[in-house]
């Protein structure tokens, strides 16, 4: 009888013990899935994660079309500044627009508008006042 109560205690260890083992690679697990949760939250939310490399990728394909407005900007200077530089016609239509120039022979006629007016109309002579 006392074999049989000792192989009863035995199983009953056993059972127990397989009841542990059990319980704690469950135990094992699920404190390893939450720290590889917490790593893949951190990682995500973090100074590299996903929410900042879709910021950024926002802000380079906004930077990206700005880019490209100042390259066709750039090119569009870059053909005027040809042009005054090497186009007498170009130099000349500028001088007449934004100086008021002429040419031997012509005049000048600008049309003000109210409000617009010159406050010396001396100022326009060629020649320098008398004295």
């Amino acid at each position: 009888m006392a074999t049989s109560f000792l192989s009863g205690k035995s199983m009953a260890l056993a059972a127990d013990r397989a009841r542990n083992r059990r319980s704690s690679r469950a135990s094992l697990l699920l404190c390893a899935g939450l720290f590889l949760l917490a790593l893949v939250v951190i990682s995500q939310l973090g100074e590299n994660g996903l929410v900042s490399w879709l910021r950024l990728r926002s802000q380079v394909s906004e930077l990206s079309r700005d880019t490209d407005e100042l390259e066709t900007a750039n090119a569009d200077l870059e053909g005027r500044i040809d042009a005054v530089l090497n186009d007498p016609q170009t130099l000349e239509r500028l001088a007449r627009e934004r100086h008021n120039m002429k040419g031997p022979g012509e005049e000048v006629l600008m049309i003000l508008l109210p409000g617009q007016g010159r406050l010396d109309p001396e100022a326009d002579r060629d020649e320098p006042a008398p004295q």
